[in-house]
């Protein structure tokens, strides 16, 4: 048939009519309610079988983890049959069907060195974020973690095998580092290094790093202000500031610096570095020592020592409840020697350490300073090379205390001057219940 006009239009066999149009929505509006549907089913299909498959996931442990190699690894150093094994382990935690509570991301293995060439032992570095910042999963992992990030430090020596189906690396033994005895298991809460928020003093700036060294934000703030420390005047007087997850907070001032008196003050944040505020504490010029700790994002406590004079000084005790905005005195120390240091557990729990060779020199408030009582320590055992002296002659000098992993505090009992019972070791002393009671550990030396 061939074409026709109808009202000016030319009409063909091919002409689509309207209700062929309408048959051809309708067909694929139908195509597309099936694929909606369709992936649908597939997503709650793929989801009860991730959960299942999350439920018998199980990661093997650092202990019986076995790396595939691509032949005998018989040209490999320890330090790459090393590397090979804890990328190889940290990347499981980062597959599919791991469960939230115990994935990783953004792993960065820092550094693997040779730690003993004769027995073939390897230092391992590494950091990565916990994608669960919740989780205890990690916990038995030693190192430490702040921010969402668990950065640790293992020491292990590792051997190949023919495992059947193929060669594998394996560790022949595995440790952290901070298992190292007593004196390695303390974490030092001001410790600019092992940090994953960190400062740095570069070009005359205070900067602080809030990832691990990453980036910076700088603090706003004349570092001649600062009390700084070290060779080339780069490194803040330790206890002078506090780098948490809550709060990032410097003291500065209390001296007279180039013919000026500044006031004695804190510049802090707590939004990570976005905005700093600045708050003056007290009217003092003369401060020798600075001891900050924060216990949230709102109270504080700051014990001072200032007006040194022979071997003696004051001690000032300052606490806030507002984040730093404010500052209140609220007693002095027990004694008049010099401050050595000063560390609060909680607003109320507190411990002072002064210099002295006589002993007694650790003092602890319960009252967040306003009374303070001496620390007593269960005497150990000698032996004949004490010459007769007690155990209180010898180990008589206390550290401020430290608190372990484990949420233990730690203090060391030091010799004093001229004595060298077992060439110098401290006796360490530990407590479970916030100093009420110690028991000792051992001797170490320092």
């Amino acid at each position: 048939m061939g074409d026709e006009e109808i009202n000016g239009k030319v009409i063909g066999d091919d002409i689509v009519s309207p209700e062929k149009k309408k048959k051809k929505r309708q067909k694929a509006g139908w195509i597309i309610l099936i694929v909606i549907v369709a992936l649908v089913v597939l997503f709650i299909v793929f989801t009860i079988f991730s959960k299942r498959s999350q439920a018998e996931y199980s990661n093997s442990s650092r202990y019986n983890y076995e790396a595939k190699l691509y032949d005998d690894g018989s040209n490999l150093s320890n330090v790459q049959l090393a590397n090979i094994w804890i990328n190889g382990y940290l990347g499981q935690y980062k597959e599919m069907f791991t469960p939230q509570s115990e994935r990783l991301k953004n792993i960065k293995v820092e550094s693997v060195t040779d730690a003993d060439n004769k027995n073939g032992a390897v230092n391992m570095t590494f950091s990565a974020q916990l994608v669960d910042s919740s989780t205890q999963y990690f916990n038995d992992w030693g190192g430490y973690i702040s921010g969402g990030t668990i950065k640790c430090s293992w020491t292990g020596s590792f051997a190949v095998k023919d495992s059947g189906k193929g060669y594998v690396v394996y560790p022949v033994n595995i440790a952290d580092n901070s298992d190292n005895g007593a004196q390695n298991a303390l974490l030092d809460d001001n410790d600019n290094e092992q940090s994953i928020i960190k400062y740095q003093i570069s070009d005359n700036n205070l900067s602080v790093s809030f990832d691990g060294g990453e980036s910076y934000s700088q603090v706003p703030i004349d570092i001649r202000n600062l009390p700084l420390t070290g060779d080339n005047y780069d490194t803040l007087l330790r206890g002078s500031y506090v780098l948490n997850d809550n709060i990032a907070a410097f003291l500065y001032g209390g001296e007279t610096v180039n013919g000026e008196r500044v006031p004695f003050s804190v510049i802090y944040s707590a939004d990570y570095g976005s905005t700093w505020e600045t708050g003056e504490i007290d009217s003092i010029y003369d401060i020798d020592s600075y001891h900050i700790d924060m216990f949230d994002e709102s109270d504080g406590v700051i014990v001072v020592g200032y007006g040194i004079n022979n071997n003696s000084e004051y001690t000032k005790i300052y606490k806030t409840t507002d984040g730093c905005k404010t500052w209140t005195n609220v007693g002095s120390g027990p004694g008049t020697e010099m401050l050595v240091g000063a560390k609060f557990i909680d607003v109320n729990t507190g411990f002072i350490a002064y210099k002295t060779d006589n002993g007694n020199n650790l003092y602890m408030t319960r009252d967040g300073g306003r009374t303070f009582n001496i620390v007593t320590f269960p005497a150990g055992t000698l032996d004949e090379s004490a010459n007769g002296k007690s155990w209180f002659d010898i180990f008589k000098i206390a550290s401020v205390p430290k608190v372990d992993e484990n949420g233990n505090m730690i203090v060391y009992l030091s010799q004093p001057s001229g004595s060298n019972y077992h060439n110098g070791t401290s006796a360490v002393y530990k407590s479970k219940d916030n100093g009420l009671t110690w028991t000792f550990i051992e001797e170490i030396k320092l």
